[in-house]
């Protein structure tokens, strides 16, 4: 987040049914003991699982016969690949990536450090989803739709991972979907995301992790033919150039000591003009961070001494004092390994609370699923607004007094992805999907959109 100097920011237009294979990996030789010692046989299942979803799908979607893939390559230093489009192929073409070859009809993955990588640090589907991925560019070849700017083909081929990764979550495939498998999957493509900063317009783009997730997103909830309709409606590609050397050289992070002030004013400003009849700012004292160490004892919030385990790595809302509590040393952390909008985002989600407890909203007390999730549409409501630059504008200059900068989107998709895991909460659920999937409702269908998602129906 920055300083704004201007107050325009653009918006560049660019069932989980148990199946016998998939649960039969230790018969296999895959694993032993609750982690799977290599990736290869639930790929080698994956890959013949694709091509049968593609082979049903591509009739319906596109009019015509579907055209298998010819092969698909592991690729080592030293394994001979074919040519591509001409050009002949060596370990160093794949090395730390994935392709499709329209020539060839081939995928090549390389399968010395990225799957390791992915398998390593996501699980054994991570590898499974770049391979769907790349079946979307095999896809856009048989129907010819490559004559698209970069990040739009990619975008495309990661909506049509997705609407495969739902027919597994559908139990319509040789897969199963496990529990926790949603927001690795997420976390994979952010890892592989476009770097902050880059322009959409460059030839290699692939999207920020906010377009790239929320593409996979797009498919997993609206099907392939949703993905269809980005050849001529392309989505919405929010990948924002740094807006100066000084700006890249911080990350287009503000100093540790303003983020919360920035995010106090941002904040009280906005639900001002969103919610007036029933708003109560909370003023700066209102926002209390606590410390944690051997020697100190759990900090009392909320009338109540917390326990260790109730205090760490959390934000909190009191309702009974109107205050948000902290936990110092997790925000630092947020701050310096993810970037100050993950602090925001997670301060956003705790003020969101704050405001359903003025509204009444069904469930808020509880901790009902459903309200939590609307308090997640609310902080996208407001980044969305927040890149709009319609928070906190001067009347006088019509200038915001902060703006979004590049990364900042993406921060907001790691906070959810890092404060789940920071919870304790288990592994092999997917929160995050479902939180992130409530943030983009919010960004993209404004403020009035939430309250349905806290409605019991």
């Amino acid at each position: 987040m920055r300083r704004s100097v201007t107050v325009a920011l653009a918006l560049v237009l660019v069932g989980s049914c148990a199946v016998a294979v998939r649960t039969d990996r230790a018969s296999a030789g895959e694993q032993s003991g609750d982690r799977p010692r290599n990736y290869k046989p639930l790929l080698r299942i994956a890959i013949a699982d694709i091509e049968r979803f593609w082979e049903a799908t591509y009739p319906t979607l596109y009019g015509g016969p579907y055209e298998p893939v010819q092969d698909v390559i592991a690729a080592h230093p030293g394994t001979p690949l074919p040519e591509c489009l001409g050009r002949a192929q060596s370990y160093d073409d794949v090395r730390n990536n994935a392709y499709y070859c329209p020539g060839a009809n081939n995928v090549v993955y390389d399968d010395e450090q990225l799957f390791p990588f992915l398998f390593r640090d996501f699980g054994e589907f991570a590898p499974a989803l770049v391979i769907a991925h790349e079946w979307g560019h095999a896809i856009q070849d048989r129907a010819h739709l490559f004559d698209r700017k970069s990040v739009f083909v990619e975008l495309q081929a990661d909506c049509f991972a997705g609407s495969w990764l739902a027919s597994v979550g559908r139990g319509e495939r040789l897969l199963q979907l496990e529990g926790g498998e949603l927001d690795s999957g997420l976390a994979a493509l952010i890892s592989i995301r476009d770097a902050p900063g880059s322009s959409p317009d460059d030839p290699g783009a692939h999207g920020s992790a906010f377009d790239r997730t929320g593409a996979l997103q797009t498919g997993f909830l609206n099907g392939p033919t949703a993905c269809a309709a980005y050849y001529d409606n392309p989505p919405f590609v929010v990948e924002i150039p740094f807006s100066s050397e000084e700006e890249a050289a911080h990350g287009g992070n503000l100093p540790p000591d303003v983020v919360i002030p920035a995010a106090v004013q941002l904040l009280n400003s906005f639900y001002r003009d969103v919610v007036p009849d029933v708003y109560r700012p909370l003023p700066r004292d209102h926002v209390i961070g606590y410390d944690l160490t051997n020697k100190q004892e759990p900090p009392t919030f909320c009338g109540a001494t917390l326990t260790r385990e109730g205090a760490a790595n959390r934000v909190l809302y009191c309702a009974a004092d109107q205050t948000i509590g902290f936990h110092r040393k997790y925000l630092r952390h947020v701050y310096d390994d993810i970037g100050d909008f993950g602090v925001v985002t997670l301060i956003a989600d705790a003020w969101a609370t704050h405001v359903q407890t003025l509204q009444g909203t069904p469930g808020v007390a509880e901790g009902a699923q459903g309200a939590e999730l609307a308090a997640d549409c609310s902080s996208g409501a407001f980044t969305g607004a927040l890149v709009a630059g319609k928070v906190e504008v001067d009347p006088k200059t019509r200038k915001a007094a902060y703006a979004v900068s590049p990364g900042d989107l993406d921060e907001a998709v790691q906070a959810f992805l890092d404060y789940t895991s920071a919870l304790g909460i288990d592994a092999t659920t997917d929160q995050a999907f479902g939180r992130y999937r409530a943030f983009r409702d919010g960004f993209f269908n404004g403020f009035a959109s939430c309250a349905a998602l806290a409605t019991p129906s």
